[in-house]
C-alpha cells in the first residue's frame, strides 16, 4: 500500500522550509495578541459601566473643532462609539459573545495555518490533511463573520432602544466584502490542494 504522506524530499529546499518554521513563532504572537485584545475589550465591556458600544450612522453631520483656534468646521460622521451604562442584558451579552467568538474563530484560524505550515516544512504538500485544514479556515472565516455580524446587530440594536428610547435606529453595518472574498479565495485554494492530492494518488498507484 502507498503511502500518500510520503512526498519527495526535494519539494522544498532547505531554506523555504526554515521559513516555513519561522512562522510558527509568528503565529504563536498573534495568538497572544488575540487573546490581549480581547481580554481588554472584555475587561471594559462587562462591568457594564461606560461600555463602549458602536453605532453606524447614516452620513450624520456635525460641528468639529478641527479648525485653526479652534474653528467648527461641520464633518460627516459615519461610526460613533458611545459608552453606555446599565446595558440590558440583550445587548451586553450580544456584545461580550461577539468578541470572545472572533477570538475563538481567529484562534482557530491560527492553530488550522500554523498545522498547514508545519506539515509544508515537513515537505508534505498535497494530502487531506493539507486541504481540510484549508477547507476548515474557510468555514471559521465565514461562520466568523456572518455569527459576529449578527450578534453585533442585535447588540447595537438593543443598545439603541436603551440610548433613544425606541426612537435612534442604528444603520445597518455594511457587508464585509474584504473577508467575503477570502472566504472564496481560502476555498478555491482548498479546492486546488484537494484535486492535488488526489491526482498524486493517483499517479503514485501507477508507480
Amino acid at each position: 500500500m502507498s503511502d500518500t504522506r510520503r512526498t519527495s524530499p526535494e519539494l522544498f529546499p532547505q531554506g523555504d522550509r526554515w521559513t516555513f518554521l519561522g512562522m510558527i513563532p509568528l503565529a504563536a504572537v498573534a495568538a497572544a495578541w488575540i487573546v490581549t485584545e480581547a481580554v481588554t475589550a472584555l475587561v471594559r465591556i462587562l462591568p457594564n459601566r461606560d461600555a463602549p458600544v458602536p453605532f453606524r450612522l447614516e452620513d450624520a453631520a456635525t460641528g468639529i473643532p478641527l479648525g485653526g483656534d479652534g474653528e467648527v468646521v461641520t464633518a460627516v460622521v459615519e461610526r460613533v462609539v458611545v459608552q453606555m451604562n446599565d446595558l440590558p442584558p440583550a445587548a451586553l451579552l450580544p456584545l461580550a459573545g461577539s468578541v470572545v467568538l472572533h477570538a475563538v474563530c481567529m484562534l482557530a484560524v491560527l492553530t488550522c495555518s500554523a498545522w498547514f505550515v508545519l506539515n509544508l516544512a515537513r515537505g508534505i504538500a498535497f494530502h487531506r490533511t493539507n486541504t481540510r485544514l484549508l477547507a476548515g479556515v474557510g468555514v471559521l472565516v465565514g461562520v466568523d463573520l456572518a455569527l459576529t455580524t449578527l450578534l453585533d446587530r442585535i447588540a447595537t440594536t438593543q443598545a439603541a432602544a436603551v440610548l433613544g428610547g425606541g426612537a435612534f435606529e442604528p444603520a445597518a453595518e455594511d457587508l464585509d466584502f474584504l473577508r467575503l472574498f477570502l472566504v472564496f479565495g481560502i476555498g478555491a485554494v482548498a479546492t486546488a490542494f484537494g484535486v492535488g492530492e488526489r491526482l498524486q494518488r493517483d499517479t503514485e498507484g501507477l508507480v
